[in-house]
């Protein structure tokens, strides 16, 4: 017996076929995801590993190797400011690092025992680590870089603080007690899956759209009744794609035979142009120079077809003409001799590099601040005696004695190295007490009738100087005397740049900013006084552009100004003033110097008379000098004597405790400086606690410091600084005599 199937039937099971096709059809797109996702993640794991390590290299290389030798990896090194210095280092390396959790140095003893020396965590943190510490759960892939010296990264693993992923770095041997030191950064793997994870997204997604329009073309050959659907389906998924192309906000373009074809809104933002105006256009255009296009081609080419993804450094040009530092990450769309299409990243490090340029040269200008401290400290000494003795042996010589002009020219000298010491100072950043009211137009005329303008202008006799200076300039808060030497650099430097007939014009102008200048991202909105030195010089190279602000580097005629402190100097006034400064220059095309200070509404301070010499005489009474330098404290009682003052002096801050237990004393001239021993503010403490109320004078080679000011805060009288001069010792004695308790 025949049975007919019935349309219905026949119908129902075509469909049911369908379904199980579809169905099969979706569990192999299924496996094909996973699989694409699971080698992407893997894919993403090696790259992040790669990645890792030359940026942990980079941070243990900055780590001073000299430092780390002095460490000895117990809990002596407390006490070590080498080891609070590395401490403080890895902490603010690890606070500017959010995916970092821990950075440490660690060493091996020889009985194979790995010791923490230091590490980034806090001294009140649970998880901080004392120096000497053992880490006994430490993995062998860290006792292999201790065996090979070889760096690593290595996790996810657990120990006592968690579960992470680690890169281990050798440091060079720096001698310390445990041997080898090597450098670690720890990061949590929680952290570590979920950036995989999110760098496996765009593989998988494409892997989905395959899966996708694999699903689109089996169903459009089994039935074309879904056609339309399927392509509605289709577009909203192009569009999805090209959105997310747009909005990520990683500048991304893409470029075939050199030329560029999209661009998304992010790319248009970091260089300035439109879409309209930069597609269709060669790439060539966006690069500094030919050679450097052709050689980013190279690597990158070589890199794609090799690993398939290629990332190198160079510099782009905006739209504005700046050039900004960035890393170019490349994938191919397609790979072929004939047509290469990349898709490229571009990340902008311009401000990365900039605060690392500006991390090393702060820390450059601390060891030269403690080495120029050191220096002023020793030499104010010296000086200070031959400006003390000069001035008396001028009080006692007669006019017209011919021994006068030679005690002039010994003070006159021994002032000018005074002023050497304080240029030393003004480049370290130390020493400058911002404090008066200044208009720059006149400490620019003042300049330009001083000696040093003169002897400049027989230098340079082809050189025009002028000036364009804005009546009305407002004033600005400030120190005159590091400002009138700014100047003198500034015009200097211009002068000498210029090898024939030149110009040098010198601009002031008062200018209102709306909002900061691009590039200094800690300059605030506000009103302003700007000072601009142009020339029709030689121009500087970019390779000396970025060194003319480092101490000793110069190129100047040695003989004349060349000490290579001139521009270190202006650097550190400006950064004192709480300025900003920019350089234009370009090699045959001269230089611009524009400086822009804060203004002040602060009304100038009236011009004190001399004093009479009669006005800060002494009365008999009786004074105590405390200086750990005999030179010092010799040269202070005759000065004190000269003036009418009996004297005793004591050589340190003990002897003056012990002293003033048995006797007393009208004032006390008081060192803050004094080694071995107390210094002064901890000696006026106590001097107080056995004479409540006595008074003071703070004297000093150094600038006010916060331990003066607590002096001063607890009853102390004027701060005087070294060297000694006969009128401001003598007044500073005087007003706190007279000073009604």
């Amino acid at each position: 017996m025949e049975i007919k199937q019935t349309p219905a039937r026949h119908t129902s099971r075509l469909h049911f076929s369908e379904t199980v096709f579809r169905i099969l059809l979706a569990l192999a797109a299924l496996a094909v995801i996973s699989g694409f996702t699971w080698l992407a993640a893997l894919r993403a794991d090696r790259e992040l590993r790669t990645d890792l390590l030359p940026q942990v290299c980079m941070i243990a290389a900055s780590v001073n190797p000299q430092r780390v030798a002095l460490l000895s990896g117990t809990k002596a090194d407390l006490a070590s400011p080498d080891y609070q210095r590395i401490k403080e280092q890895l902490t603010r390396i690890r606070l500017s690092n959010p995916k970092c959790r821990f950075l440490y140095l660690m060493s091996r003893r020889s009985d194979g025992t790995i010791i923490l020396h230091v590490d980034s965590e806090p001294v009140q943190s649970k998880d901080y680590s004392p120096p000497g510490q053992v880490y006994s759960e430490a993995p062998e892939e860290l006792h292999s870089v201790f065996a090979t010296g070889k760096a690593t990264v290595r996790g996810p693993y657990s120990d006592r603080w968690g579960t992470w992923v680690s890169a281990f770095v050798p440091l060079p041997d720096t001698g310390t007690s445990g041997g080898q030191t090597v450098f670690g950064m720890d990061i949590a793997a929680a952290d570590w899956i979920g950036t995989v994870a999110l760098r496996a997204t765009l593989p998988a997604a494409l892997a989905a759209l395959v899966a996708l329009l694999a699903l689109f073309a089996a169903s459009l050959y089994r039935s074309r009744r879904d056609l339309r659907d399927r392509q509605e389906e289709l577009r909203q998924t192009e569009a999805t794609l090209r959105c997310i192309f747009k909005a990520t906000p990683v500048g991304l373009s893409t470029v075939k035979d050199h030329v560029i074809q999209s661009v998304n809104k992010a790319w248009c933002n970091s260089f300035g142009y439109s879409e309209s105006e930069i597609i269709g256009q060669d790439s060539r255009m966006i690069f500094e120079n030919k050679a450097e296009y052709e050689r980013v081609g190279r690597e990158l080419y070589s890199d794609l077809t090799k690993r398939g993804i290629a990332s190198v450094q160079t510099r782009h040009r905006r739209k504005d003409g700046i050039l900004r530092d960035v890393i170019l990450t490349a994938a191919p769309l397609s790979l072929d001799t004939l047509s290469l299409e990349a898709v490229v990243a571009v990340e902008d490090i311009t401000e990365r590099k900039h605060l690392e340029e500006r991390l090393r040269r702060a820390e450059k200008m601390e060891a030269l601040g403690t080495l120029a401290g050191g220096v002023a400290h020793d030499l104010n000494n010296v000086l200070g005696v031959m400006v003390g003795y000069s001035e008396l042996l001028l009080e006692m010589l007669t006019q017209g004695n011919p021994l006068r002009k030679y005690a002039d020219y010994i003070l006159q000298s021994s002032m000018k190295g005074a002023a050497i010491i304080q240029d030393l100072l003004t480049m370290a950043r130390r020493g400058v007490i911002v404090s008066e009211v200044v208009n720059l137009n006149k400490v620019i005329s003042d300049y330009f009738k001083s000696p040093e303008f003169e002897k400049m202008i027989a230098y340079h006799p082809c050189v025009k100087i002028s000036t364009n200076l804005e009546e009305g300039l407002l004033n600005l808060k400030g120190s005159p005397v590091h400002l009138g030497k700014m100047i003198m650099n500034l015009v200097s430097n211009a002068a000498e740049a210029i090898s024939g007939p030149g110009k040098v014009v010198i601009r002031t102008e008062n200018r209102h900013l709306e909002e900061p200048i691009c590039g200094y991202e800690e300059m605030q909105e506000g009103d302003y006084l700007v000072l601009t030195v142009s020339d029709t010089g030689n121009g500087i190279s970019a390779e000396d552009l970025s060194k003319i602000f480092e101490p000793f580097y110069t190129k100047k005629v040695m003989g004349r100004s060349g000490t290579g402190l001139g521009l270190p100097m202006v650097w550190g006034t400006v950064k004192d003033h709480r300025g900003h400064i920019d350089v234009q220059s370009e090699e045959g095309k001269g230089s611009r110097f524009i400086l822009y200070f804060p203004v002040t509404r602060e009304e100038p301070a009236k011009i004190e008379e001399t004093a009479s010499p009669l006005s800060y005489r002494g009365k008999g009474e009786f004074i105590l000098v405390v200086d750990d330098v005999r030179e010092q404290r010799e040269l202070a009682m005759n000065m004190l004597r000269n003036l009418g003052y009996r004297v005793e002096a004591v050589a340190g801050g003990e002897e003056a405790i012990e002293y003033l237990r048995k006797k007393n004393a009208d004032l006390v001239l008081l060192d803050m400086i004094m080694n071995p021993g107390i210094d002064g503010m901890e000696t006026y403490r106590r001097i107080l606690e056995i004479h409540p109320g006595q008074k003071a004078v703070i004297v000093s080679g150094y600038s006010e410091t916060d331990r003066a000011r607590k002096a001063q805060d607890m009853g102390a009288g004027a701060f005087v600084r070294k060297p000694y001069i006969l009128e401001k010792i003598g007044l500073a004695i005087r007003q706190e005599l007279d000073r009604i308790s």
